[in-house]
Parts: structure tokens; C-alpha cells; sequence
């Protein structure tokens, strides 16, 4: 069951929430801010960790259990689907049970 958060700790972060707001409003509108952007470190950890997620990826077995059953399963059922189809229509072709006006790409 979820803990009960304090009504202290909410009002605390509201607060906290407030004041960041409010400073990024003030540097925002500033008349004299300077060229580029406003640096912010929260921001600045997100796209940090958005860059080096691969850095810290640990190949566990659900991680290959999911990259299998996502990609290498899929591929290797339609790759098993359209060969077959293919083998079948070919069979078909080449014992003659198509006529060749029926057929579908033929030479002029």
C-alpha cells in the first residue's frame, strides 16, 4: 500500500515549486538577459541521462527475452510467411495448374 505523504512535505514542495517558477520567470523576462539560454540543472540531468541511457543499459535475461519477442521473433514469422507464400505460388507456376493468361507479370 502507498505511504500517506505528510501535508508539511506537499506544502514544503509546492513552495519549492513556486520559487524555482518564479526565478526562471524573472531571468525569463529580465530586459538585460544575456545571449542564449537559461541554464537549468534540472533540465540539463534529463537530457543528460536521454544521451548516455545506452552507457548504463545492463543486458539482463528479460532484456533479451523482450528485445527477442519484439524483433527477432516477428521478423523470422513474416520472413517464414512470405517464403512459403512465395514457394507456394512457385510450385503452382511451374507445374502448369496456373494458365499463363492468368498469371499475373508475364513477358509480351
Amino acid at each position: 500500500m502507498a505511504e500517506e505523504i505528510s501535508p508539511e512535505l506537499i506544502e514544503k514542495k509546492k513552495q519549492y515549486r513556486l520559487a524555482m517558477r518564479n526565478e526562471y520567470l524573472k531571468k525569463f523576462t529580465s530586459p538585460d538577459k544575456p545571449e542564449g539560454h537559461i541554464f537549468d540543472p534540472a533540465f540539463q540531468r534529463f537530457m543528460s541521462m536521454k544521451v548516455t541511457k545506452i552507457e548504463h543499459f545492463r543486458e539482463t535475461p528479460i532484456t533479451i527475452l523482450k528485445g527477442m519477442f519484439m524483433f527477432v521473433i516477428p521478423l523470422g514469422c513474416m520472413l517464414y510467411y512470405y517464403k512459403s507464400r512465395r514457394d507456394q505460388k512457385e510450385a503452382l507456376l511451374r507445374s502448369g495448374q496456373v494458365p499463363y493468361s492468368k498469371r499475373l507479370f508475364k513477358f509480351q
